[in-house]
């Protein structure tokens, strides 16, 4: 039966995984051959989408046109001189500039930092608080869950208050209580962490197995 390209996509597919998989016995070197190799995939492929999505579209075109659109947007080629700056970190007596570069981005990026914050967790502070007695519409369960909301919140908000010590048995407990709550809550996410990581390795698994059934597609 004759190899077709997609036939040798899945071969290499298999001892990808295969080689990737030789870490559950121990380190090993066609484990860290196979592990730069991603990355050297990786990295390349993130170079090919950066010319592809945006340096193309966004800059060469806006240089020299392309189709309907001119270009001749010379503007442009100032942005990417100043993008430039960032490689001037590799030179010794140039290294000034890339600094001055990072730290405009650092200002940018805590900007839109912060803006984040106000939009994700202005909303979150809003919504823990919950109406406490009942009210018309207000089902038993949801009465009861926006209790053991508030008295979530006010636990762990207990367990990272320090601006006194902690002398008193209530507030001890109540810390403590925090504490365990937020254990818990960790350790929901750690599982939900490891269910994603289940999800992917099943998925290889089935990839395998789908594959020694019927290695070269021959039905």
């Amino acid at each position: 039966m004759p190899i077709t390209a997609e036939t040798l996509t899945l071969w290499a597919g298999v001892i990808c995984t295969l080689a990737i998989f030789s870490l559950l016995y121990k380190e090993n070197p066609v484990f860290r051959f196979f592990e730069h190799l991603f990355i050297g995939v990786a990295t390349g492929y993130t170079l090919s989408r950066a010319w592809s999505d945006i340096l193309k579209p966004k800059l060469w075109f806006a240089l020299v046109g392309s189709g309907e659109d001119p270009g001749g947007r010379w503007w442009m080629f100032v942005a990417l001189l100043i993008g430039l700056l960032y490689y001037a970190i590799y030179f010794r007596r140039f290294a000034w500039m890339s600094r001055l570069l990072i730290g405009v981005m650092m200002g940018f990026a805590a900007g839109l930092a912060f803006q984040g914050i106000a939009t994700n967790y202005g909303p979150q502070i809003a919504g823990a608080f919950n109406p406490l007695l009942p009210r018309p519409g207000m089902t038993i369960s949801g009465l009861i869950n926006n209790w053991v909301m508030t008295l979530t919140l006010i636990a762990v908000m207990t367990y990272f208050f320090f601006a006194f010590e902690q002398q008193n048995k209530g507030v001890q407990n109540t810390a403590k209580v925090g504490r365990w709550l937020l254990m818990i809550s960790f350790g929901a996410i750690f599982g939900q962490t490891i269910m994603a990581r289940m999800a992917l390795a099943t998925g290889r698994l089935s990839f395998l197995i789908d594959f020694f059934r019927d290695p070269f597609g021959g039905g």
